[in-house]
């Protein structure tokens, strides 16, 4: 971790206002200056400064008097760690008015911080696995995430599932974007969906350079119609499409299995969250 992390760090993890944080990071760097030139090495300061967050957790209590307020956030952070950064980090609002930050008194505009860590989980989560509102990962999950896997309301990745998607390589979802989509709507190289446009699209509505109609009735069935229409694609195109119609063909199956899946996955966050308060609480 350089210096600039380091005390951005701590200025971020106080849950203080941007003016505040502002005088934090000048008082810091000050401090940090005067130790690089007294002859220690940036590591050597951050050792003897301690952890960030104790640091801020000080700084955040010295600023409120009132003992019924406390940060607005609990986490876990585990010991264990992976390529420098935790094997697990939780961060949890204490409140649902937390999520966006809330002003207290003195127009303190606190908002809960991010969660870094191997597998990253809150809000706001970075990680090799992030799952959150705001997710950035190698595997992201959430609302909005970036990441190589991507799964997502709104997401872009390398291959990425979702309601408004962009993958890079593979795009599956309502609305998609990608090299290869498959979709409601779809705009690729090669598309398939209801709505299709590429360069090859099969779709009951279909545009592109070379393009196949299907009938309302939705009949996808490997017909005459589609093997010439395969006959004249790179064998590339001709793996996805028939990846793709496989994909349709068994689309309960898939809805269920997503449905099942969230499920499980909004039954672990309360679980994760039950659990993680009853940890903060002994």
């Amino acid at each position: 971790m350089t210096k600039k992390q380091y005390i951005n760090e701590i200025a971020n993890r106080t849950c203080l206002p941007h003016k505040y944080k502002k005088k934090i990071i000048k008082d810091f760097t000050q401090e940090f200056d005067s130790m690089i030139a007294q002859g220690y090495s940036e590591d050597e300061v951050i050792k003897s400064m301690g952890d960030a967050d104790v640091i801020a957790a000080d700084i955040y209590e010295s600023y409120i008097s009132n003992e019924e307020i406390s940060r607005p956030f609990i986490e876990y952070k585990s010991n264990k760690t992976v390529f420098g950064m935790p094997l697990i980090h939780i961060v949890k609002a204490k409140r649902q008015s937390y999520i966006r930050g809330i002003s207290d008194d003195r127009n303190r505009y606190m908002r809960v911080p991010t969660a870094k860590g191997f597998i990253a989980i809150g809000r706001r989560a970075k990680g090799i696995i992030a799952i959150g509102n705001l997710s950035c990962g190698i595997v992201s999950i959430g609302n909005l995430s970036i990441g190589l896997i991507s799964v997502a309301n709104i997401g872009l990745g390398l291959l990425s599932l979702g309601n408004l998607v962009l993958g890079l390589l593979l795009s599956l979802g309502n609305v998609a974007i990608g090299t290869f989509s498959v979709a409601n709507g779809a705009i690729a190289y090669a598309s398939l969906g209801n709505v299709a446009f590429g360069k090859y699209a099969i779709a009951h509505i279909a545009y592109g350079y070379q393009c196949l109609n299907l009938d309302m009735q939705g009949n996808i069935q490997m017909g005459q119609k589609i093997i010439d229409f395969f006959s004249n694609a790179p064998a590339f195109v001709q793996s996805f499409f028939h990846m793709g119609i496989t994909l349709i063909e068994n689309l309960n199956w898939l809805l269920i299995s997503l449905g099942i899946s969230i499920i499980l996955a909004i039954i672990s966050g309360i679980v994760i969250g039950n659990w993680l308060e009853a940890k903060i609480r002994k």
